[in-house]
């Protein structure tokens, strides 16, 4: 997150989505960063009828359709197969970059 806010000094405020709750807690605490309001579960394990899970995976998608740019990080061999934040892109009509790190 630091490497991104680097990039876009300009930036007061990064949005961040993810499935991942102990990703949230770590970043929400950093000034520049928003993270949607809600209850969240990777889509792998979520209930098919929490309405509030659901709610906060439409939030965040919509969300990042409005977006100037969107970022997915790829770390390893790790979310390289996420096309969430990719297909909302497409759908809102902004640039995608893939952050990559390498183990």
């Amino acid at each position: 997150m630091e490497q991104l806010h680097m990039r876009h000094p300009q930036c007061h405020k990064i949005v961040v989505t993810t499935d991942s709750s102990i990703f949230l807690e770590a970043v929400k605490s950093l000034s520049y960063v928003y993270v949607i309001p809600g209850r969240l579960e990777h889509m792998d394990c979520a209930v098919v009828d929490d309405y509030e899970v659901h709610l906060k995976t439409f939030l965040d998608f919509m969300i990042i359709t409005k977006a100037e740019k969107s970022y997915s990080y790829q770390y390893g061999k790790m979310y390289g197969a996420t096309k969430f934040a990719l297909t909302a892109a497409l759908i809102g009509n902004n640039e995608y970059e893939v952050v990559k790190d390498y183990v």
